[in-house]
């Protein structure tokens, strides 16, 4: 027999001869994947359609740019629904879909005040922020930086939200490397950089139009598959739904409020403030 434990795979009789004391802290993690179901060809070709897919929607904007205001700006004419469900596509990141709901699973629902934010800030930024960009007929908001101030506001503004943005790609990234590497044994650099490759092409192809159809299309599997996860999960739980939730119950998972005044834990106030302002940027500035 044989044990994984850090990755590296020592044999049980060699375990068997460390004290306690100096065997659990070099055991880091122990996983079993002898039940694990292989990908699978059905799958790769899933998959492989729709990153194709992806390109085809980039080359079939290449067509209509024509100026940077096509490329920029779609021509002005992207039905608003496609475009409210592109900025909720693009801030449903990896980070939002995988890491959030690691969270509370290992925590709680308190994060979940976050959305609730989101849903404050929308009626300033609409009654607000966007007639005013939309009467200046602006493409940024590090445009009207320079209108109000000057170049070097505008390029220090332009500069930190790109800045901000690398790092935020390598976490968005990284996230969803780690899942298909792990269901698809790929390695994980090659799957940023097909994930990459594929972003960069139908986006430089096809501006923001293809970047916003390809958000509608992206939402609409981010959701469904959820709404799947969710259904055969319950399927696979003793009394489904109703067993999740009562387990849930137990544990104390659908805690929404930590009403200590320690800015150092995830207490209500500091989630909602923080995220109030955090909030306001994506959907204001970015």
């Amino acid at each position: 027999m044989e044990a994984l434990a850090a990755g590296i795979i020592w044999p049980v009789t060699s375990l068997s001869r460390l004290a306690p004391q100096t065997l659990i802290p070099s055991i880091l993690c122990v996983a079993d994947h002898s039940d694990r179901v292989a990908f699978g060809w059905m799958n790769y070709v899933t998959l492989s359609i729709y990153l194709v897919l992806t390109l085809v929607v980039g080359l079939y904007f290449t067509g209509r740019e024509k100026s940077t205001d096509d490329f920029f700006l779609g021509g002005r004419r992207v039905p608003w629904w496609a475009a409210g469900l592109s900025i909720f596509g693009t801030q449903l990141s990896a980070i939002t879909f995988m890491a959030i709901p690691a969270k509370a699973y290992a925590t709680n629902w308190s994060y979940i005040l976050n959305h609730v934010t989101i849903v404050m800030v929308a009626p300033i930024v609409v009654f607000f922020y966007l007639p005013f960009f939309r009467r200046l007929r602006l493409t940024t908001a590090y445009e009207y930086l320079e209108m109000r101030f000057n170049v070097a506001v505008r390029l220090f503004g332009a500069a930190a939200f790109c800045l901000m943005q690398l790092g935020r790609m390598g976490i968005v990234l990284y996230l969803p490397a780690i899942a298909l590497s792990t269901v698809t044994d790929l390695n994980i650099y090659v799957s940023i950089l097909i994930m990459g490759v594929f972003c960069t092409v139908y986006t430089a192809f096809g501006g923001i139009e293809a970047v916003i159809w390809t958000d509608v299309f992206q939402v609409a599997v981010l959701l469904g598959g959820a709404l799947l996860c969710v259904v055969a999960i319950a399927l696979r739980v003793n009394d489904g739904i109703l067993g999740i939730i009562g387990t849930g119950l137990q544990a104390g998972k659908f805690n929404l409020m930590n009403p200590s005044w320690d800015y150092t834990t995830a207490c209500v106030w500091v989630i909602f403030v923080g995220n109030l302002f955090s909030n306001l940027v994506p959907y204001s500035a970015d």
